[in-house]
């Protein structure tokens, strides 16, 4: 009967110990700071005209700050040559919520060919607010990169619901480099069907128009959003692997421990 209490109170031992581990692990991405920095930059901008004739504008804006980041919007103010303003366009991130430390992409077009034929300059603004915490719980898996008859690069694979409900409207943002690191195409699509039961997967693709911008692809990154989730960064993946390796180490000592007692 004592050795019973003794496990019981081992087990309950070893299990704070592993609860204390994950909030460790979690906390940053879960708490907000104590002294918030909320700091935005854009990064990686390039501009190009695509097969219809309109002005594109796309990059990055990095969230500098500690806090997330939310309604996240850039604007554009387009500029003839003889210094006149032609027009105004804007766009908001394909991403609601933006993380510490991560970036989204995104793409500021002029609709309008004979404007978008008039640019010579452009200045960009930046607007964002602090937002809530979003659970990670999404990542793409099994992607592959190929070209189409036309010569455009595609890109498929699958989105997988590692939360504990459904994820709806989970929608796919997909930016491209170059070897340089400027962006040269951003994109989104839902996964299909756009709501992901929990614990399954859908697919998705999304394709970069045309030959020539394809052909100047050379690397990507992946980032998936739905309702009630978000996709799992790749700079998280250390603090996983040493969430576990630290968690393994806990019940390993717990083990030993009560195998010495008995």
């Amino acid at each position: 009967m004592a050795g019973r209490r003794r496990q019981n109170r081992e087990l309950k031992r070893t299990v704070v110990l592993i609860l204390v581990a994950i909030l460790a692990i979690s906390a940053p991405w879960i708490l907000r700071p104590a002294f918030a920095t909320i700091s935005a930059q854009i990064q990686n901008e390039t501009t190009y005209i695509d097969l219809n004739g309109d002005w594109h504008v796309v990059g990055e804006v990095l969230n500098k700050g500690n806090v997330w980041l939310g309604q996240i919007r850039i604007s554009a103010t387009l500029i003839a040559q003889d210094g006149s303003v032609i027009d105004f366009p804007a766009a908001h991130t394909f991403l609601n919520s933006l993380p510490p430390g991560e970036a989204a992409g995104f793409n500021v077009m002029e609709n309008s060919a004979p404007n978008s034929a008039a640019v010579t300059n452009y200045t960009l603004n930046l607007e964002y607010h602090e937002s809530q915490p979003v659970t990670f719980a999404l990542n793409a898996y099994a992607v592959n990169a190929t070209k189409n008859v036309f010569g455009s690069l595609v890109l498929t694979g699958f989105v997988q619901n590692n939360g504990n409900t459904e994820s709806d409207y989970t929608k796919v943002v997909a930016t491209f480099y170059e070897s340089d690191g400027k962006v040269v195409y951003v994109g989104m699509t839902s996964t299909d069907p756009a709501t992901i039961p929990l614990a399954n997967r859908q697919p998705f693709q999304i394709t970069v128009p045309g030959a020539d911008r394809s052909a100047l692809v050379t690397s990507w990154s992946l980032q998936i959003e739905s309702q009630q989730f978000t996709s799992i960064p790749e700079w998280q993946t250390p603090g996983i692997i040493a969430g576990i390796a630290l968690l393994l180490t806990v019940v390993a000592y717990s083990a030993a421990k009560h195998s010495n007692r008995e």
